[in-house]
């Protein structure tokens, strides 16, 4: 796990990582609201959460 923070940049807990196909869209660090990601998700995604 520690590689995989390396390579993403993850520096602090909690994390949450947004792929698309294959590809890091974002990196969310710290609490987020429910409708933060939804919002981040959408945007990465195209759809309505």
């Amino acid at each position: 796990m520690d590689a995989a923070r390396r390579e993403f940049g993850v520096d602090s807990a909690p994390a949450v990582l947004v792929f698309r196909g294959g590809e890091l869209r974002e990196t969310l660090t710290g609490r987020c609201r429910p409708e933060t990601l939804a919002e981040r998700f959408d945007e990465a995604f195209g759809g309505s959460a």
